[in-house]
Order: C-alpha cells, then structure tokens, then sequence
C-alpha cells in the first residue's frame, strides 16, 4: 500500500477512471477531476465503494480557480500531494492548417496545454515537498505529424516541451510525458467518427482499423509511474509500452 496521494485530471471516463481506480488498487488516494460532475462522482464512488479512498472535484479545468480549488481540497482531505496525472484532453479540432478556425485551435491548446501548466504550476509547492512526480498523457503524434489532427500534434508537442523544461527547472519533481498508444477512449471516437475527411486515406485506414487496447492496459503504466517513477527519468517521453517502464510495471504489479 503506497498511501501517497495523486490528482488524475480526465478522471471521468477512460484511460483517466481506469489509472485512478488502479491507482486506488495500489494504495493511493486519490483525486479525480473533470467537468462531468455525474460521470466523475460516479467513479469516485466506485473506487470508494470497492476499499479505496477517492475524492471527485469537478470543474472546468482551462479555469484557474478549478485548478485551485483542486490542489486545494486534495491537501485538505488527504495533507499531501504526491503525484499528479494530466490526462485531460481533446482531439478537436480535426482540420488542417488552411481550414481550421482559430477559435477551435484556442480551446485545444486551453485544455492540452494551459490547463497541464496550471494545475501543475499549482500543485508544485507541494510536489517539491513530497518529491512528487507529474504524468503528463501524450501522444506520438507529438514526434510523428499526422495531417488533419494540426491542433492536436501542436499542442501535445508543447506539452512535451512543458514536461522537458519543468524536469530542467524543478530538480525535486520527476515529470514525464507519456505515449499510451492506441486507447478505447473518446479521443479516438472522435478520430474514426470524423477523420475520414481530413486525413490522408490510408493514415485514416491504419488509425481507424486497428485494434484499441483497453484502458487498463496503459492505465497499470501511468498508474506505476506517478507512483514509483526513477527520478532520473525525469524529461523523458516514453511509451507505456517500452521496456524498462514495462519492467517497472511488473515490480509493483
């Protein structure tokens, strides 16, 4: 049992409600936030239900004060922050370059980037005092542009540098961003519901037909990571699936 406490951003549904409830498995308390104040009591009182501690804090997580008032009753309830995941994200929107509004690009880069920086920037006094660790979910279109996903690649490729900079600037907090690979979540709903237009055909073909691993497959990964991660990691983009993460996984499975 890790009795450390963690926030999972995203916490709602998918990739982010499979990592806390594996999280809670593990012995972490744990703080879920999202805007779907429904689906996110929900979870909470799943993993509540089921031995483990959870609070769910919902809010609009692009809003400063929501960001606050997170790290805020994660401290009052459970004294300490020792980890923090930032798995909220959208996709949208799926456009080029030449068509896209700029207003879609904005609420993109609100909720993929500035939000992470918040709530992080936030959450750091008390990470620094618990050496905690940030997860950071991202993607490998970060690295590898796809064409019609411009926003996306964009601003996950910010959140990468984000992570990069913060592992220079804060020695104390291990920070990495992760590649979960292809997940049953909405941001791939949404690709296979709209990419058909946009993308290229036979990147659409490969991204549309393949297998998508079920949340708990790379939720175990985020989960050991915000957990236990090296501390000399602390930079790296990695993918759930590499090696020396996978053996870290088999360590405290």
């Amino acid at each position: 049992m890790s009795g450390k406490t963690v926030i999972v951003t995203g916490g709602s549904r998918g990739l982010g409600r499979a990592t806390a409830c594996i999280l809670a498995r593990m012995g972490a308390n744990v703080v879920l936030a999202a805007r779907s104040e429904n689906a996110l009591q929900e979870a909470a009182d799943e993993i509540n239900r089921s031995g483990g501690q959870a609070l769910a804090v919902s809010g609009d997580l692009r809003q400063q004060n929501t960001c606050q008032k997170v790290v805020e009753e994660a401290v009052t309830r459970f004294k300490s922050i020792d980890g923090l995941i930032n798995n909220a994200g959208i996709l949208g929107p799926l456009a080029r370059i030449a068509d896209a509004e700029p207003s879609a690009w904005t609420e993109n880069w609100e909720i993929n980037v500035l939000s992470p920086v918040m709530i992080t920037k936030i959450a750091l006094p008390h990470l620094r005092a618990r050496k905690g660790r940030v997860i950071h979910i991202s993607t490998g279109m970060a690295v590898k542009p796809v064409a019609g996903t411009s926003a996306y690649n964009v601003a996950k490729a910010g959140l990468n540098m984000f992570s990069a900079t913060l592992a220079i600037e804060e020695p104390l907090v291990t920070t990495i961003t992760l590649r979960p690979g292809g997940v049953d979540t909405d941001v791939q709903a949404t690709l296979r519901a709209e990419g058909a237009g946009v993308m290229d055909p036979e990147v659409f073909k490969k991204y549309s037909t393949r297998e998508l691993l079920p949340p708990e497959i790379p939720g175990r990964a985020v989960a050991t990571l915000a957990l236990y991660a090296p501390y000399d990691w602390s930079g790296r983009f990695i993918s759930y699936d590499d090696e020396d993460v996978q053996t870290l996984v088999k360590k405290y499975k």
